[in-house]
Order: structure tokens, then sequence, then C-alpha cells
């Protein structure tokens, strides 16, 4: 008789399908958002870096959820990617909102 049993997670399968409908899913909100960042006073290269980031960080995020299971240190880098992934999404949406609501110039 077994005390404790070590989990591995949800079956490949499975997995797969649920990652494939979040990625397609958070990736359109992503797209929208940045489509309405663009259209922001911001400098070009900052505009396109916060465009580009949070597409890359959402495939490096289900990447490490894939991952650790072979390696369990990357739990902290799914961490570190999660929130580099809000922290994204709340620049994207409140820089046009202070822009639209707030900037006085």
């Amino acid at each position: 008789m077994a005390v404790t049993q070590i989990d591995r997670g949800e079956p490949v399968q499975l997995w797969a399908r649920v990652a494939h409908t979040h990625i397609q899913s958070i990736g359109l909100i992503f797209l929208v958002l940045a489509g309405v960042f663009s259209l922001t006073r911001l400098p070009e290269k900052l505009k396109a870096a916060v465009i580009v980031l949070p597409f890359a960080v959402l495939l490096a995020d289900f990447g490490f959820r894939y991952l650790i299971k072979h390696a369990p240190g990357l739990v902290y880098a799914m961490a570190a990617s999660g929130a580099l992934m809000g922290l994204l999404f709340a620049a994207l949406i409140l820089v046009p909102l202070y822009e639209m609501w707030l900037r006085t110039d």
C-alpha cells in the first residue's frame, strides 16, 4: 500500500486540447488589445516590444506547463511568465484607457 503518490498531471491528449483552445482565445484577446495599443502615442520601439512580448510570453507559459512534467524546477519560470503576461495584459489595457480619458495635451 502506497502512502503517497506522485501526481504527473493530466494526460497529454487532454492537456493539448485544453491548451490549444486557451492559446487561441488568449492570443485573440492579445491581438485585439494590441491593435488598440498600437494607436497610442508611445515611441514606436516601445509599442513594438509591448505588442510582441505578450505572444512570446503566452507560448513560453504553455511551453513551461508542458515541460514541468519533465523538469519540475521550471515551475518558477512558468510563474514568472504568467506574472509577466498579467503585467503586459494590464499595460495593453491601461495605457490606451489613460490616453483616451485622462491625458489632456
